[in-house]
């Protein structure tokens, strides 16, 4: 039986940053370029016919009145054209259902700061559509973003075999409780899937 597993593709992404810049194999997180999200995907949902595995990420455009921020906002492009091109190569399908937004508090001296938004409001939305529409009854979703607790609720009442995949130490218990069944990834799971597709890569001082 077909299943298909959504990843909240920024919640993910910073995680492996996160953990990869602890063990000291990229500097930050525009460092990562590279990592085997199909391999890691389905060692954690196995499923012997194989995964559909969609990303959901948020489309980003130069913005910002502040020099900083639209080099920032061009780094991210640049960093996002080369990721999405892994995804294409592992067969993982990119979808954008959000944006990437400039926000300003207007102090210290107007700064700015940037905010995805809508990305888990058109995840959530495909995953009702594809259990309710497309008859899918295996969903495993990759995500600690409580906003998707509606969603994971509405999946368990129409009795769809739900699957929550975090970060270990990052386990929300209202989306375990409303889940069938709640996979765990570790630092050592990240390294290994790293170092699939940077082989190369050494430590830095």
């Amino acid at each position: 039986m077909k299943t298909i597993v959504f990843i909240d593709g920024e919640n993910l992404r910073h995680k492996l940053a996160e953990v990869l810049v602890k063990h000291r194999k990229i500097r930050d997180g525009q460092n990562l370029k590279k990592f085997d999200i199909r391999g890691f995907v389905e060692a954690l949902v196995p499923e012997p016919q194989g995964l559909e595995i969609r990303y959901y990420g948020a489309k980003v455009k130069l913005a910002g009145k502040h020099k900083q921020t639209r080099q920032k906002t061009l780094a991210i492009i640049q960093q996002k054209r080369a990721w999405n091109s892994i995804l294409k190569q592992q067969r993982v399908d990119y979808f954008e259902t959000g944006a990437l937004k400039v926000r300003s508090d207007g102090y210290p001296k107007n700064s700015e700061y940037l905010v995805e938004k809508g990305v888990d409001v058109g995840m959530a939305v495909d995953m009702i559509v594809a259990a309710l529409k497309h008859n899918v009854r295996n969903i495993a979703f990759v995500s600690s973003d409580a906003d998707l607790l509606p969603a994971v609720r509405v999946l368990k009442q129409e009795k769809i075999a739900v699957t929550y995949v975090a970060y270990e130490s990052f386990v929300l218990p209202s989306l375990s409780q409303f889940s069938k069944k709640t996979r765990t990834f570790t630092d050592r799971q990240i390294l290994k899937y790293f170092e699939t597709h940077n082989p190369q890569k050494k430590r830095h001082g």
